[in-house]
């Protein structure tokens, strides 16, 4: 006669989830200096830049974002000018797809960079540095 099965808390715990190994697996990370926007971008989207930067949780955004980061703040800016316009032109005017576009183009890039909620779900972030409370010396 076999042995009782074993609990499934215990099978769980002896077997990882496919999930846990997929995130596993996503455990890249990329150099995080100072994301310092390009030169050629306007006064506003380098301020855009500059709020995106600080607002993102610890180690979300690194160099190799620089060029979605870009195409993000550029969009920004974009849909913004042109949703300004819009509101003075009438409904069918062609600058209302210009408005539909960049706010695609944001999405996707939004998306890309983890800045949504259901995007940062999917993204394993670095556990944060732990803070010194003065005890390290002490034995």
């Amino acid at each position: 006669m076999p042995g009782r099965p074993a609990p499934i808390a215990l099978r769980m715990l002896k077997t990882p989830s496919v999930k846990a190994k997929r995130i596993e697996r996503r455990g890249i990370s990329a150099a995080s200096d100072k994301l310092d926007p390009p030169g050629w971008l306007t006064a506003d989207q380098k301020a855009d830049w500059a709020f995106l930067v600080e607002q993102a949780p610890p180690g979300m955004l690194a160099n190799v974002d620089r060029g979605v980061l870009t195409i993000f703040v550029i969009a920004a800016d974009q849909h913004r000018r042109a949703s300004i316009q819009a509101q003075t032109l009438r409904p069918g005017h062609p600058i209302n797809a210009t408005v539909l576009k960049q706010a695609a183009m944001m999405i996707k890039a939004a998306s890309e960079l983890g800045l949504s909620a259901a995007a940062r779900a999917r993204v394993q972030l670095p556990p944060p540095a732990p803070e010194s409370g003065g005890w390290e010396g002490i034995e």
